[in-house]
């Protein structure tokens, strides 16, 4: 009897020669020699050599094929059943069952439950009760059936998201669509939840897959007995990564607190960096003191997870006044985290900053250390050193979720005395923020961009024919933006935001709105 299945017996090409040896063996048995070598045409030695290693001709194959049915599929990989006929059978009885299904259902949905109170209603309690036990027996064998091709899906899937082959990728979205309604096992429809977030991400869909990720991250919170394993942590972050990469930080904020609702004893190592990037979210929104409480209690996590709690601690130094630059960059020096900390060497425009920031990215291909990199040759260029003009038409091009390319472009204009091209790029930033109260920029950018507004509110203060250019609408708009600017850097520096302190543009303004305090010198 021909086994209908056989399991490939390993990757190495002797295993697989073994194997297709096995199978033909099984032929054999079950046709005996001469039987096999009548009904093929060819001779019994050739069989012989062919059972005792030799390798048979493609036109042997075929004629198992052709002749005795045989499954191209299983003989050569061991994969599926052994004859056509049967892949045929278990397909038509996939679709019988699934036909079976239909009519379970359409029987229940066809009774008339009314008539419960009428004097037959122990039959119709009856039809009603073994329609339902029908339907139930064979959803649960469409769901045997359906898990087996969904978990090959998934496998497929994942291969394409990997090599980011959008066009590979979306039919088998669809057809996992399609399998999951078939699907009962819960663990499979999670997993392909979180493909399909991902398969979002690549085609540039944020906020599907924010939707995708919430309703993972949610069932993880229902199902959570305890608290949550590393999974769920994992599922955590990535809800809140595609948050942030939409500029979204208070929704961010929100998911890391519910998260951290879900760890509070704190026994595993992705509970600490979980801690560390609500920590984070409290830095870039402004709360300094348990940003800093959160992000050092962090540092307890494992080795091997230091480099996403680190940077994110030498952030709020930083920030704090408590590190320089350079003392950031000692701090982290073992750790390949340079684009990471590159955005403090664009607040603090220091050549000598700049030129190391560029040193540590040197060789970093990911897209955020590439985007990082350009920020730091646009901000070299204004300071003299390898100015190219590649630099600035890619900088004048490029594009950012979150704003922070054309704040950074609204720097270099400034660095560059372009204070037209800056203040009309400037505004339009403004304007966009304005329109999206959902979002905000990190605080490094945003302090760079409150700083680009007192700058441009200098330029138009000191030159009378710039202000008469720039009109009326514009006047008004960096009046506005100027008093938005100075509450933000108040309000941090209060809060702890020393670095802030040496802005020279705070006190300049400040004189301005106030002419009655006396002016820095």
């Amino acid at each position: 009897m021909v086994k209908a299945e056989t399991e490939p017996l390993g990757s190495g090409e002797q295993a697989k020669r073994d194997a297709f040896r096995d199978r033909v063996s099984q032929l054999v048995e079950k046709h005996t020699l001469r039987g096999l070598a009548r009904k093929l045409d060819v001779s019994n030695s050739n069989i012989t050599r062919y059972l005792q290693g030799a390798q048979p001709p493609a036109s042997f194959c075929r004629k198992l094929v052709e002749e005795l049915g045989v499954n191209p599929a299983w003989l050569l990989t061991g994969e599926g059943s052994a004859l056509l006929s049967d892949v045929a059978e278990g397909t038509s009885k996939t679709a019988s069952n699934m036909l079976e299904l239909v009519e379970a259902m359409s029987a229940v949905t066809r009774m008339r439950l009314g008539a419960l109170a009428g004097k037959e209603h122990m039959k119709v309690l009856r039809d009603l009760n073994d329609a339902l036990v029908r339907y139930e027996d064979l959803r649960a064998k469409l769901g045997d059936y359906s898990r087996q091709s969904f978990r090959l899906l998934l496998d497929q899937l994942k291969s394409a998201l990997k090599q980011h082959n959008i066009d590979m990728a979306e039919p088998l979205v669809r057809a996992g669509e399609q399998l999951s309604r078939l699907c009962d096992d819960h663990g499979i429809k999670k997993e392909f939840n979180r493909l399909r977030t991902h398969f979002a991400h690549q085609r540039g869909n944020n906020e599907e897959a924010a939707r995708l990720m919430r309703e993972v991250v949610f069932d993880n919170y229902l199902r959570c007995e305890d608290e949550l394993d590393d999974r769920g942590c994992d599922d955590a972050q990535n809800l809140i990564a595609t948050l942030r990469l939409q500029g979204r930080l208070r929704e961010a904020h929100s998911a890391a607190e519910s998260a951290l609702m879900h760890v509070r004893k704190m026994r595993r190592s992705s509970h600490f960096v979980l801690l560390a990037t609500a920590g984070w979210l409290d830095l870039d929104l402004g709360n300094m003191r348990r940003a800093l409480e959160r992000l050092r209690k962090a540092l307890a996590c494992d080795p091997q997870d230091r480099h996403l709690v680190v940077p994110n601690y030498a952030r709020a130094e930083f920030l704090s006044g408590a590190m320089t630059w350079k003392q950031v960059c000692d701090y982290c020096q073992d750790l390949p985290i340079a684009a990471q900390i590159t955005p403090m060497a664009l607040w603090t425009e220091d050549t000598g900053d700049l030129l190391a920031a560029r040193g540590m990215l040197d060789g970093h291909t990911s897209p955020y250390a590439k985007q990082q990199m350009l920020f730091v040759e646009g901000l070299l260029a204004c300071a003299g050193k390898d100015y190219t003009k590649e630099t600035g038409d890619l900088l004048a091009h490029s594009e950012s979720a979150a704003g922070n390319t054309p704040v950074i472009t609204t720097q270099v204009l400034l660095l560059q005395k372009r204070p037209e091209e800056a203040l009309d790029l400037f505004l339009d930033i403004d304007r966009r923020l304005a329109a999206e109260p959902r979002v905000s920029l990190p605080v490094i950018p945003s302090a760079i961009h409150h700083r680009n507004a007192l700058r441009l509110d200098d330029w138009l203060f000191h030159r009378i024919d710039a202000g008469a250019k720039a009109g009326a609408s514009h006047l008004d708009a960096i009046k506005h933006a100027r008093k938005r600017a100075l509450k933000f850097f108040r309000r941090h520096i209060k809060a702890g935001y020393a670095v802030f302190r040496s802005a020279p543009e705070i006190d300049a303004a400040t004189h301005r709105e106030n002419p009655g305090i006396a002016k820095p010198s």
